[in-house]
């Protein structure tokens, strides 16, 4: 007597479940929107009514993202900027031997061409030059070399020339307020002796070039990294944790909206529970949060949650 093989029933799967999120321009620590609160200027918490159940086996798909691609590179120390406690968005100018004075930057992410025009700004705010429209400073980016160049040309000043006590620009740390929030080393420029010390004597006509000693570093930030309250067993760098998707951010431009839609299923397993709120955050690459504050547009993206079948589909 022959049987016929045994199979047992399929197991019912649980419905799937679409997540969609928005987090507001400039959402800072403290804000709602609706469910969604800034916990603590990093976090998005959104309150879920009913509260959500994720059973086992269960995974999270990114169906689409929209991120503003608006991290500064440059800003004071509550830019949180990676790597830049302080900030980094000073610059030291001793103009006609007037002494040395503090200038800077308005928090944002900089290409050269955004540092030449504030550098004009900052020099026809303090009156040097001979009309509001004239160009002193010029920085051209070298690509081969990844190093800019900073010319300053007395063309824009009164007579043409350099005014007659020089002027000497100065990358150096501490600032005159006695803090280390130097622009230098993302021009390329160091923040302790000689080389961190421009020095032009007066009276010349001629433009004044030069080169900085180090590689420029504008790309602080290759990719944004989201992360979630109920997913689980990801790896970032070697380590466990909520690691949603990466959205590497090399093939946009800075300074406009991101639009993602992945080509292949990427499922993160979920942790079985109910949850009443979730979190999310994001960081960089290498793990440091960003601040939602800094995302200058809104952020959006949808996610599917689905329970995984026995055969892995």
């Amino acid at each position: 007597m022959s049987f016929a093989p045994y199979h047992s029933a399929p197991e019912k799967l649980q419905s799937p479940v679409p997540f969609a999120l928005a987090i507001p321009a400039g959402f800072a620590a403290g804000m709602t929107d609706g469910q969604v609160t800034t916990v603590d200027g990093f976090t998005a918490r959104v309150q879920l009514s009913p509260p959500l159940f994720l059973s086992e086996n269960s995974s999270a798909y990114l169906i689409q993202a929209s991120i503003a691609y608006s991290q500064p590179n440059v800003g004071p120390a509550a830019s949180v900027i990676p790597g830049f406690i302080s900030g980094n968005n000073r610059i030291s100018i001793d103009f006609n031997a007037g002494g040395r004075t503090d200038y800077f930057f308005p928090q944002g992410l900089y290409s050269v061409e955004d540092i030449e025009t504030q550098l004009n700004l900052i020099a026809s705010n303090a009156g040097w030059l001979v009309n509001p429209m004239a160009q002193l400073f010029a920085v051209t980016g070298i690509p081969s070399t990844q190093t800019v160049i900073l010319t300053v040309n007395p063309a824009a000043l009164t007579g043409g020339v350099f005014p007659a006590g020089g002027i000497v620009i100065d990358f150096l740390n501490p600032s005159v307020a006695a803090i280390n929030n130097s622009i230098g080393p993302i021009l390329g420029w160091p923040t302790l002796g000689a080389g961190a010390v421009l020095t032009i004597p007066g009276g010349g006509a001629t433009a004044v070039a030069f080169s900085a000693p180090n590689t420029a570093n504008f790309a602080l930030t290759s990719a944004y990294a989201l992360f979630a309250s109920f997913v689980t067993d990801s790896y970032q760098n070697g380590l466990t944790g909520k690691l949603l998707s990466v959205f590497p951010l090399g093939s946009f431009q800075p300074n406009s909206v991101m639009t993602f839609m992945p080509s292949l299923k990427y499922p993160v397993p979920t942790a079985s529970s109910v949850y009443s709120a979730i979190d999310f955050y994001f960081t960089d690459q290498s793990g440091n949060r960003l601040l939602l504050t800094n995302f200058q547009a809104p952020t959006q993206f949808s996610i599917l949650i689905a329970r995984t079948s026995p055969t892995g589909s």
